[in-house]
């Protein structure tokens, strides 16, 4: 505030302000005339502010106008860089190349075939787009199901069935596009629970699911839940006979509140039709795949989500003599008596990878793998407190590669000759079966111990290991194992003859209480490794409530 507007604010009644003084009647003229004064002064600041005001909107305009006029260049000028961009002048392949990865291969597509969402974008990538019939190759479908009823509202069958009409004269043009080159398919798709909507869900779906079935397919991959025995989902099963001769690679998994009444899932099933089929991933609940027709020995892999019997087990294998890969469940029925199919030990002379969960002593025992170079178990009985572990390892530990074991009915000394055995291991997944974590792991909480010989020295062990996984039972492992674990293998010890490039140790989810307690031993890991000079590059500590195992294998 200026001196003059402060000299302004004088006057000779100051010292009487606020203090509930009574003027007196001679006083009255003055104070009028003060207050005459300031009303004057008041009124020339009203017209002050009313101009300021003007000059304020005026300028709140030209702002905005001027705004205005420089998005309007900045798009000009945009639009002229579009112009000479590097993107409109990549090659037609490296933009194809592009495309091709933004098909997304195990996540989830979105609402909008991306390829589709990427045509939109200008002509030229439409273009692209449209002259590569790679880009159409793959399509994912997961629109069938009908919504479920909420808070009492049953679905709008009228709007599914339109979006079904619209379905049926999209899918025919998306496939079009691929121009003949053999495509994938895959479907998520499950009968409604309300069963009195099933008749009318059926005659919406029955038109796309023949528009999906009349197509050339190399890959299909089908995850369905078909709640009743006349389920239109079942269609899928029946494939058509242009697929015969090109379709080499089939998912068939049900959920598990599927129906699965064996003799009408295998009727429908035609998987002998299939002449060229060599990869099968097959889980249809209650469905022995030994009762379905296949051509067993054209098929290179095999995942199977169910449990068969070790003597199922061993015809499957013996049936499929040009397997490369086997996932399976199996269990030993503990009948000694019940023979055994082949009767005499056979050689899978090409399984590379295998995947074992149950009980697999009497697989040990009859086949010869001597191509193995991938071996998962996971041994979950209830049954036998033995593990036959150590057994294979012993026998195929100098071949194997790759391996990941479960510990739960390991002691220390035994987990350590099993570590020994693996001479040619480059990744070792290691931890107690995902069932008995959340119970604080297997037979104990020293039950991984690696670090310490008798002499207490770090033992060599794996001498080609470059990547560890390691299922930690619980928070009381020492951090020193894991130091002197990763501290032997990273080059500060004569003879590690190999350096472990990743490790992940995952721990179970101790609960909100104890997440100081998270916190408090990723950083002893850590800061212990750093002051030995270890470089915690590639070192993970994960915590998870449900500890995943490697589901997929090189």
């Amino acid at each position: 505030m200026s001196t003059n507007a402060t000299m302004s604010l004088d006057s000779p009644y100051s010292d009487k302000l606020r203090k509930n003084y009574i003027a007196r009647p001679d006083e009255e003229a003055g104070i009028r005339m003060v207050i005459e004064h300031q009303l004057s002064i008041i009124h020339k600041l009203d017209l002050e502010l009313e101009d300021l005001d003007e000059a304020i909107m005026a300028l709140v305009s030209r702002n905005s106008a001027t705004l205005d006029r420089r998005v309007t260049r900045q798009k000009l000028v945009d639009n002229h860089r579009s112009l000479i961009s590097g993107v409109l002048h990549l090659p037609e392949d490296i933009l194809s190349k592009i495309f091709m990865e933004s098909v997304p291969a195990d996540a989830p597509w979105p609402r909008i075939h991306p390829i589709v969402q990427i045509s939109h974008v200008c002509r030229q990538w439409r273009e692209s787009a449209l002259s590569n019939p790679m880009l159409w190759t793959t399509l994912e479908v997961k629109n069938l199901s009908l919504p479920e009823p909420r808070l009492g509202i049953e679905p709008d069958l009228q709007r599914f069935q339109r979006r079904m009409e619209r379905s049926a004269d999209i899918f025919p043009v998306l496939i079009s596009r691929a121009a003949g080159f053999p495509m994938t398919l895959s479907i998520r798709a499950e009968d409604p629970t309300a069963h009195h909507t099933v008749p009318a869900y059926a005659r919406s779906v029955l038109p796309v699911i023949n528009v999906l079935r009349e197509n050339c397919w190399e890959k299909m991959n089908l995850y369905l839940a078909p709640r009743h025995p006349d389920s239109p989902l079942l269609q899928f099963l029946q494939f058509d006979p242009r697929s015969y001769q090109s379709l080499h690679d089939v998912s068939v998994i049900f959920s598990p509140d599927s129906v699965s009444s064996a003799p009408g899932i295998v009727g429908r099933l035609n998987l002998h039709d299939l002449e060229h089929l060599s990869v099968l991933h097959l889980d249809l609940e209650q469905v022995n795949p030994l009762d379905i027709g296949i051509r067993w020995k054209l098929l290179t892999e095999i995942h199977l989500y169910t449990t068969l019997n070790s003597a199922d087990t061993l015809r499957l294998m013996a049936r499929c003599p040009n397997l490369t890969r086997l996932t399976t469940g199996t269990y030993d029925d503990m009948n000694p008596l019940l023979p055994l199919h082949p009767q005499h030990s056979f050689t899978m002379s090409f399984l590379r990878t295998l995947r074992l969960v149950g009980e697999t002593g009497r697989l040990l025992q009859r086949v010869a793998l001597p191509a193995l170079s991938s071996l998962q178990l996971m041994e979950m009985s209830s049954f036998l407190l033995h593990s036959t572990a150590p057994q294979w390892l012993r026998a195929y530990g100098a071949q194997l590669q790759r391996v990941a074991f479960n510990y739960d009915r390991l002691n220390p000394s035994s987990i350590l000759d099993c570590l020994k055995d693996l001479s040619a291991a480059v990744s070792l997944e290691i931890g107690p079966s995902p069932s008995l974590m959340d119970r604080g792991g297997g037979p104990g909480d020293d039950a991984l111990t690696l670090k310490l010989g008798e002499a207490g020295t770090p033992i060599l062990v794996c001498p080609k290991l470059e990547n560890i996984i390691i299922h930690a039972p619980n928070f009381s492992t020492e951090v020193g194992e894991w130091v002197e674990l990763l501290t032997s293998r990273r080059g500060s010890i004569h003879g590690a003859v190999a350096f472990i490039k990743t490790v992940e140790i995952r721990l179970p989810d101790p609960g909100y209480a104890k997440q100081d307690t998270v916190l408090a031993k990723h950083s002893e890991i850590y800061d212990e490794l750093t002051r030995r000079g270890v470089s915690i590059h590639g070192i993970k500590v994960l915590v998870g409530k449900h500890a995943r195992w490697a589901d997929t294998w090189a």
